[in-house]
């Protein structure tokens, strides 16, 4: 099974604004060098978007991914698994070939091999288990299986414990989303009432200066999927327009997150690998 580029790359913008799960988020007993703040600038309209499906697919076919970078990712996939059972090796290897295969639409490995980076991550023990499963999570979303996504990102938030504070906010946060889509609205004001008190936490940590448009961009879109469902449309929109706001007042320092080796490793993250191509 494959996704067309095109369509892949809305499908990427979503997982980015609900997720962000991959991009590397410090923990609360971790603390982080000072960001720079973000170049200020005025305020801008927002762009209307496209009126129909059709304005979509316009808009889509324009798109076309990197030849070199896409030759990148497929050498990535063929490379054979290596021999053996060191399980942080496969892990590694595993959790690789889910990012190469992510980049290129190619879903059916990507799903695969983000399994089998779970599999042996939960041998391994390593600490990046929690950024796997959220992976794997990611991609049973994608392929719409949406009960098991969410059994996924329930044990993502319990494995990661009191680390990858960034991350649970956006797991949570897309905890949300899914019980309001499923109408348990019950869950949904469950999941961000947790949510609210992880972002309360992260307010008074280190990694606030780096994370706090990210973050707050989480928080938001929560309460306002909360706020759509209860009809409350006029706060609704308020909400989204300021996960918007936080969004682009990210991007700047999202660019130089993305050139700190401290701050993104080796599988790096959903927002990279979606504007590298």
């Amino acid at each position: 099974m494959s996704i067309h580029p095109s369509l892949r790359l809305a499908s990427s913008v979503s997982l980015v604004l609900a997720f962000l799960l991959l991009v590397p988020a410090p923990c609360l007993a971790q603390p982080r060098a000072p960001m720079p703040d973000a170049p200020a600038s005025p305020e801008k309209p927002l762009v209307v978007p496209p009126k129909g499906t059709a304005d979509i697919v316009k808009s889509l076919e324009g798109y076309a991914q990197d030849a070199a970078r896409v030759a990148r990712h497929r050498a990535v996939l063929a490379e054979p698994v290596p021999g053996g059972d060191d399980a942080v090796v496969l892990f590694r290897t595993y959790m690789a070939r889910g990012a190469a295969a992510e980049a290129i639409g190619a879903t059916s490995e990507q799903l695969e091999s983000f399994e089998k980076a779970v599999e042996w991550g939960r041998i391994s023990r390593t600490d990046e288990l929690p950024r796997a499963i959220g992976s794997l999570a990611n991609t049973q979303m994608l392929v719409g299986n949406w009960l098991t996504a969410y059994r996924l990102y329930e044990e993502a938030i319990a494995v990661a414990g009191q680390t990858f504070g960034g991350s649970r906010l956006a797991q949570l946060t897309t905890l949300v989303r899914i019980n309001t889509r499923l109408g348990d609205m019950n869950g949904a004001r469950q999941a961000l009432a947790r949510a609210e008190s992880l972002f309360g936490q992260l307010r008074n940590s280190p990694g606030m200066s780096t994370w706090r448009y990210n973050w707050t961009t989480f928080i938001e879109r929560g309460r306002g999927d909360v706020l759509e469902a209860e009809g409350k449309l006029a706060e609704a929109e308020d909400a989204f327009r300021r996960a918007l706001r936080n969004i682009q007042q990210d991007i700047p320092l999202n660019d130089i997150r993305l050139k700190n080796p401290r701050m993104s490793p080796p599988q790096t993250t959903t927002l990279e690998r979606l504007e590298n191509g």
